[in-house]
């Protein structure tokens, strides 16, 4: 653009000058076309509008000086800001009039209730918003808000350029201080808009209902509704079936009652005496150190998704591990084998990627497309076979590029044994062990999975 802006100028002009006017022509064109990609048929105005902004252009450019043309563009981006600080007004204003009219939705395509109660216009009403749907709320710990917003900044330290720094500089925390204050200032008069009073109370009354579970289906965004028993019957079945899953011993090979805080600091204790040997070999530095270690960490918890689009609506089992002592493990070990994989000849990124691909294809009337289909893939993934086939793309890539890893074959095998064998979870108050399969709801769980299918493949 400042090439072309060159072209349509005297020779009096100033480069400056005629870059200010490329640029202001670029911005004001990325917006046309941003409009035009937002709009899903394309409004023949605004093409015209843009062809006219590049003709204005060779036709200013012949008589271009400085001073008559500064403000025309500036014009261009006053009437522009103009509008945009319009559309906001509007906006707000409407914001603040109360309730807004969200377009409605049928509950019946949402809300899948197969429990014995009846659920009300307005409880069906809140669900059918989704179980992703945000509701407003107003700050109730202030002590709280602004530690988070303190932690967010630390956090952030370590992506500047000097990554040593473990304190905030004063000019930012005053920044961050002002920013949190500015935010509580704004809560005390805040009102909750997003949703009706009436919604508010079915949605409490739902949560204070100790006979059903609300729970978000396996596919789509739709949420299910069932009753208590039903649901912890059909999990005890799933639990008792195969060879993934087992009920915990009450008491230890020690003697001691294993209850949930007992498991978790046994556990804790293991991972940290792993980590003490690697820091003091050497093979594992400061930070990486700081990051797997963990203290206070919770127990991972069972909870299932209805298949509803499957007979019999079977569950599918997830354990979250988030916060548990082997969650940033997992997350560490995640980092290292997808830097060490090489990407798979089956690889497809996403739906586009294979629309693309489908579409150079040129198929036969003999040819025919499958998918192949693996039945509850996570549990049935034969987890110490996925973790040595881990290891071994670890160590090739350790045998290209030495500075990899420090670590050794054992150490690896060590740590990803910790990180996704006999992870002990609860489901309400019963300590359970999966013994085979990678849990879903672990950071490592996909990739091993895929990397397991992909062996299959080959």
């Amino acid at each position: 653009l400042e090439l072309e802006a060159n072209q349509f100028v005297y020779q009096e002009c100033s480069k400056a000058d005629a870059t200010f006017a490329a640029e202001t022509l670029a911005r004001f064109i990325e917006q046309l076309f941003y409009e035009l990609n937002n709009q899903k048929k394309v409004d023949q105005q605004l093409v015209r509008s843009l062809e006219s902004c590049k003709l204005d252009l060779r036709r200013f450019g012949a008589k271009y000086t400085a001073d008559s043309s500064r403000p025309y563009f500036l014009g261009l981006h006053e009437k522009e800001n103009t509008v945009i600080k319009a559309t906001h007004k509007k906006k707000i204003e409407n914001l603040s009039k109360g309730d807004i009219q969200l377009d409605s939705i049928d509950p019946k395509k949402v809300i899948q209730n197969i429990s014995s109660k009846q659920l009300t216009d307005d409880e069906e009403s809140i669900l059918s918003k989704g179980l992703q749907f945000c509701i407003e709320t107003k700050i109730k710990n202030q002590i709280e808000f602004k530690t988070d917003i303190e932690l967010m900044a630390f956090s952030i330290l370590k992506h500047l350029d000097k990554p040593e720094e473990k304190t905030l500089n004063t000019k930012l925390t005053d920044c961050i201080r002002r920013a949190a204050n500015q935010a509580l200032k704004i809560n005390k008069n805040k009102k909750i808009i997003n949703v009706k009073k009436n919604e508010l109370i079915a949605l409490k009354s739902l949560l204070k209902n100790k006979d059903i579970v609300i729970m978000k289906a396996d596919k789509g965004s739709s949420c299910v509704v069932m009753d208590k028993q039903q649901y912890k019957s059909k999990v005890h079945e799933l639990l008792s079936t195969g060879n993934s899953f087992r009920k915990m011993d009450e008491k230890d090979k020690t003697g001691k009652t294993n209850t949930i805080e007992h498991v978790i600091k046994t556990m804790e204790k293991k991972l940290d005496y792993r980590l003490t040997e690697l820091k003091k070999a050497k093979k594992l530095n400061q930070d990486d150190y700081d990051f797997i270690k963990c203290t206070g960490s919770r127990c991972p918890v069972l909870f299932c998704q209805p298949k509803v689009h499957k007979n019999g609506m079977p569950l599918r089992p997830i354990i979250s591990t988030t916060n548990s002592y082997s969650y940033k493990l997992a997350k560490y070990l995640k980092k290292m084998l997808e830097d060490a994989r090489p990407k798979p000849k089956s690889y497809i990124k996403d739906s586009f990627s294979f629309a693309k691909l489908i579409q150079q294809q040129k198929p036969s009337k003999h040819d025919m497309m499958i998918s192949l289909d693996v039945e509850s893939l996570f549990t049935h993934v034969p987890v110490q076979e996925a973790i040595e086939l881990a290891i071994n793309i670890i160590m090739e890539k350790k045998k290209k590029e030495k500075s990899f890893t420090k670590l050794a074959e054992k150490d690896l095998r060590n740590l990803f044994e910790l990180a996704v064998t006999n992870t002990p979870f609860r489901f309400y108050d019963q300590l359970y062990m999966q013994v085979d399969g990678v849990s879903m709801g672990s950071p490592l769980a996909p990739i091993l999975a895929d990397i397991f299918m992909n062996h299959v493949e080959q």
